[in-house]
């Protein structure tokens, strides 16, 4: 027996290690060519494809055509199946590769249409908008079919990819502009409360944001001043170049592989530097030599919700292929409004939500099949001033964004570009509004030309996080959902009055995290806060109130401070709203020192009608529970929890990094400063298992010099390449971490590898 079951390890581990070795193998063999020339059809003239030591590639051809032929083919190198997963996750066609589990997303995006929309969308764009899209579909093609290299996700899920065709780049806008646009689904959620708790007090659970910077207040710019982004940009009378300095860093979902990759372009007439999106061939946020730009999120209210009759309604069938499984049949409909997306709830959820024979469709600015965004971003690729810029964001549609430029003839500016509904008078778009009469329905949109706009501010700098872009003048209603001023207002701080300003400056001020929300809502805890039986609780409050908001991964405060903010909201807002509970996003601060401050009827639990609490014994519970509930996590000693301990990023392989057991073995952990209101942004989950996992923030950090373009700096966290073997699969990660930035530079060096023409052609 012994000696059988020696025999049975020594077998099991030969074959694991045989595994092991082919998959590496299979790893090596998908790593792209980087190196050497390569004949492919559909170029005019050769190619050459130069990358630094960060595998960061210079594209230089002869033509825009065979520019962007070689960004496709670069892409495909890097990112095809990144690119395929976000051509699959647009047409609702995961389920395919990845069985019934992505059925619930697929069916909500087959309930867009964006496969149509997209289709009649490049139809009607400017054709020079269209041979660009073509030619870096051929680029992505020609890999296909010369090089053979895929990544091992293609191998692991037993799938081939299909040809790229030019319209599939016009998904990824539609995809942006669908998860920036959130607030309908607060609607959604403003609906299930209704349900639970009368309108004033479910009010108190949306705060509205402080007094702080304006990035616009018509007709002049103010100093200083949800998906989300910093940028600010100060004019060459406040730096130590004479020319404009502008920084960028926009907020996403943190993964592996990351958001962005990063290029440069050069053809006869055309450069273009900095932040593309895979799958796109327009530059997203760079400079072509010219002006430089960034992009915030605006935080528009582009999307309602309507109540309307379960009647006369247009149907579509759809049908999804689902691997492992038959195929699912379903109808998708389209009322009055917009599709009908009640039809993803479940039957509980419509009864207990929805009147009998109501429905709730949404009316959507990003759906509209004529959207010019790209056009826009073809022509903002090409300005060569400010002016040409600002007309290019005419065309502007989706997703709505605050646009921060500087030109290298000195100028500053900003925009709000994009399609923003003007809605019926009293109609805020803050919960489902009646549709069943045309008395409601968006009376189109504001014109470009009346957006919040400024250029050339007198004090000679703007800042923009998110924070409100309009002052009370303002004639169009933009948004409720602004985010609090406190990143901006820090912005604004560290800005304010001086002079002589660098990149470094810049640099530096991104990674900033002290927040200024916590001398705005700790002194309430600290006021509020009753007796509490830990034998820490005053020793932690002591520290607490000598604390100067620093978000600093070893320090310990920030762990006590947000572990607190949890468990006070608990404590607060989970009697009232049960299992609606969870769907808060967020810790609610603001929400929560007005209740405190101003409405303690929050703080009596609903569950204990005999007994009524106040605020004082609340906070003081919930500071016990907070510090218990360290110790168990983070040991006994107060003195060693560190802030990096918890709030740290997991980059994970996207297919590897799922498997159960070793999963791990292909995730890095990296700890990070910060916290949802510091500059240097790291947005927590605040539910869940991981609660302060950093899982949302800067997935680009640049810094543009408008002396010499070729000085700015760029980082992304993991890697140009999502090949697991690859050198640059996650060589970005340190410098993210560490707040460095790379340039983009003309000559490069490095490894050269040239895209040639076949000699017959």
């Amino acid at each position: 027996m012994k000696r059988f079951v020696i025999v049975s390890l020594i077998v099991v581990t030969v074959v694991v290690l045989a595994l092991l070795a082919t998959q590496y193998t299979l790893l090596y063999l998908a790593l792209p060519d980087t190196q050497g020339r390569r004949e492919v059809s559909g170029l005019d003239a050769d190619v050459r494809i130069l990358r630094d030591a960060r595998g960061i590639p210079t594209i230089r051809a002869e033509s825009e055509g065979d520019a962007f032929f070689g960004l496709g083919y670069v892409h495909a190198q890097d990112r095809l199946w990144q690119m395929d997963m976000m051509r699959r996750l647009a047409l609702g066609r995961l389920s395919e590769i990845l069985g019934d589990a992505t059925l619930k997303t697929d069916q909500g995006m087959r309930l867009h249409g964006f496969g149509d929309l997209v289709r009649d969308q490049y139809a009607s764009l400017d054709p020079a908008t269209r041979d660009d899209l073509q030619a870096y579909a051929r680029g992505v093609n020609a890999f296909l079919r010369h090089d053979g290299a895929l990544g091992t996700e293609f191998a692991v899920l037993g799938y081939a990819p299909e040809p790229w065709k030019a319209w599939h780049s016009l998904l990824w806008p539609r995809l942006m502009a669908l998860r920036l646009s959130g607030n309908w689904n607060g609607e959604l959620l403003r609906l299930r409360l209704a349900k639970r708790l009368p309108a004033e007090r479910g009010d108190d659970l949306w705060a509205s944001d402080q007094p702080g910077p304006v990035t616009v207040t018509l007709p002049e710019a103010i100093t200083g001043g949800q998906g989300a982004s910093n940028a600010w940009v100060a004019r060459g009378d406040r730096t130590a170049t004479g020319a404009p300095l502008l920084a960028g860093d926009p907020h996403l979902g943190l993964t592996l592989p990351s958001t962005f990759h990063l290029g440069r372009l050069e053809a006869p007439g055309l450069t273009l530097a900095g932040a593309f999106a895979p799958g796109v061939p327009f530059l997203v946020i760079g400079h072509n030599g010219h002006v430089a730009w960034t992009f915030t999120t605006t935080h528009a209210d582009t999307a309602d919700l309507y109540l309307e009759s379960d009647g006369d309604l247009i149907e579509r069938r759809e049908a999804i292929q689902v691997d492992g499984a038959e195929d699912v049949s379903f109808n998708v409909r389209i009322g009055r409004h917009g599709p009908i997306v009640s039809d993803l709830l479940t039957d509980d959820e419509r009864r207990d939500l929805l009147p009998d024979g109501r429905v709730l469709s949404l009316a959507a600015a990003f759906r509209n099949p004529d959207d010019t965004t790209p056009d826009a971003l073809r022509m903002l690729n090409r300005a060569r001033d400010m002016e040409q810029a600002l007309d290019a964001l005419a065309a502007f549609e989706a997703p709505v964004q605050n646009v921060m430029l500087a030109d290298t003839g000195g100028r500053i500016g900003f925009s709000v570009a994009g399609r923003i509904p003007l809605r019926a008078d009293g109609h805020a778009g803050w919960v489902p509004i009646e549709g069943d009469t045309p008395d409601t329905a968006w009376r189109g949109f504001i014109p470009a030309s009346e957006l919040p706009r400024i250029t050339d501010p007198a004090d000679g700098v703007l800042i923009n996080s998110n924070n409100r872009v309009i002052g009370e003048s303002y004639p169009h209603f933009i948004s409720r959902d602004w985010a609090p001023p406190f990143r901006a207002g820090r912005v604004a701080e560290l800005l304010n009055g001086r002079d002589q300003l660098t990149a470094d400056d810049f640099r530096r001020l991104q990674m900033d995290h002290v927040s200024r929300l916590v001398p705005h809502v700790l002194p309430v805890l600290l006021r509020h806060a009753g007796p509490a039986t830990d034998p820490a609780a005053d020793a932690v409050r002591e520290r607490l109130a000598a604390w100067d908001g620093g978000m600093d991964r070893e320090r310990a405060e920030p762990l006590i401070f947000f572990q607190w903010l949890r468990e006070a909201g608990r404590h607060l807002w989970h009697d009232e709203l049960g299992d609606d509970h969870a769907r808060l996003r967020g810790f609610l601060p603001l929400a929560m020192t007005r209740m405190l401050d101003q409405h303690p009827i929050w703080c009596d639990d609903v569950t204990t009608p005999d007994i009524k609490e106040d605020c004082d014994a609340v906070v003081g519970a919930a500071l016990d529970s907070a510090l218990g509930e360290l110790r168990d996590r983070f040991g006994g000693d107060p003195e060693s929890w560190r802030w990096g301990d918890a709030h740290r990023v997991a980059l994970s392989h996207p297919v590897f990094g799922r498997l159960p057991v070793i999963g791990r073995l292909f995730t890095e952990y990296v700890p990070t400063d910060g916290g949802e209101t510091t500059v240097s942004r790291g947005t927590m989950a605040s539910d869940g298992d991981d609660v302060f996992a950093h899982r949302h923030g800067s997935v680009l950090r640049a810094v543009f010099d408008l002396a010499d373009l070729d000085r700015s700096g760029f980082i992304m966290p993991g890697g140009q390449s999502s090949h697991l073997l690859s050198d640059h699969y996650d060589d970005l990660t340190p410098l993210w971490a560490a707040g460095e930035l790379v340039p983009i530079i003309a000559d490069p060096g490095g490894t050269a590898f040239v895209l040639a023409p076949p000699a017959a052609e």
